[in-house]
C-alpha cells in the first residue's frame, strides 16, 4: 500500500475493532447483533456497563461513547486513550506496525 493516510486509516478501520481491544485487556463486551455492544468503560471505575460501541449512521465507522465519564470518539480515539499513545499519529503508527501495514510515503 503506497497510498495516503486516508488509505491507511481505512485499512486499519477494517482490522482494528473496539471490542477486540477490550477483549485483549480482559474486558467482556456484550454484543448486540447490530455491530455494536456494551461493556464496562476502561477509562474510569465503572461498575455497570456504561460504554456503548456502535456504528455511526453518518459514515458507517465504529464509534464509542461512555454514558458515565463522557469519553467518545472513533476506534483511533479509543486506542489512543486505552493504550496511552501521545497523539493521533503515534496511534496510527503503532496500529499500522501491529497490523503489518506500511506507513504512507507522503
Amino acid at each position: 500500500m503506497n497510498g495516503s493516510y486516508d488509505d491507511l486509516r481505512a485499512a486499519l478501520r477494517e482490522r482494528v475493532h473496539i471490542a477486540d481491544l477490550l477483549h485483549a485487556r480482559g474486558v467482556n463486551v456484550r454484543l448486540n447483533g447490530r455491530g455494536g455492544g456494551t461493556a464496562l468503560c476502561p477509562f474510569h471505575d465503572d461498575h455497570r456497563p456504561s460504554l456503548s460501541i456502535y456504528r455511526s449512521r453518518r459514515d458507517d465507522t465504529e464509534r464509542f461513547r461512555c454514558w458515565s465519564c463522557g469519553s467518545r470518539g472513533d476506534v483511533f480515539d479509543f486506542a489512543q486513550t486505552l493504550l496511552d499513545y501521545p497523539d493521533h499519529v503515534a496511534t496510527l503508527r503503532a496500529l499500522a506496525a501491529e497490523h503489518h501495514l506500511p506507513w504512507p510515503e507522503q
